[in-house]
């Protein structure tokens, strides 16, 4: 179970553990659980806590970027370039969330259109997912020894785990 609080949106994920619990609920942490936070502007804070097990390979690195990434203001890209969405942070971790705890941090971006980008790159190939809301993904796969290239746009997260996913997950880095 991962549990993220932005402002005052709380989200639940889940994929990562059975054991439910609240953020208004929690003062301490047991032992077992894992924190993560980050200043997202002068007010709001990013926590995503983690309940059960050891802490994923990805959270410190992820939650520095989304940190990064979320203080953005508009036109931050000298082109317009528009604030990175609330709802993408969360798309990111949800994504991560499913991959499980022993995925590689991957290169995370900012988009101009508000949304973020993950990269992974291999000497196997690469793969490119763009969190574009809390629910939809755009995607370029890209595995030289095989031949492989695969892009779809504008799908759900749920599609990708199921329909595309079970393809590139050999390009994402675990360990």
């Amino acid at each position: 179970m991962v549990t993220s609080l932005v402002g005052s949106d709380a989200w639940d994920f889940e994929g990562l553990d059975d054991r439910v619990d609240t953020l208004a609920e929690r003062e301490t942490l047991p032992a077992s659980e894992a924190e993560a936070r980050a200043s997202v502007g002068s007010r709001r804070e990013l926590v995503i806590r983690l309940f059960g097990g050891e802490e994923p390979a990805w959270l410190r690195e992820v939650v520095r970027r989304l940190e990064q990434v979320l203080a953005l203001s508009g036109g931050w890209d000298s082109y317009g370039g528009r604030p990175i969405k609330r709802e993408c942070a969360r798309g990111v971790v949800e994504l991560l969330a499913h991959l499980g705890r022993e995925v590689r941090a991957p290169e995370l971006f900012p988009a101009s259109d508000g949304g973020i980008s993950l990269e992974w790159n291999t000497n196997k190939g690469s793969l490119e997912v763009k969190i574009e809301g809390a629910d939809r993904l755009s995607f370029f796969a890209e595995d030289p020894s095989s031949g492989i290239e695969m892009e779809e746009e504008n799908i759900s997260q749920p599609r990708f785990i199921l329909d595309y996913l079970p393809k590139v997950d050999h390009l994402i880095p675990r360990g």
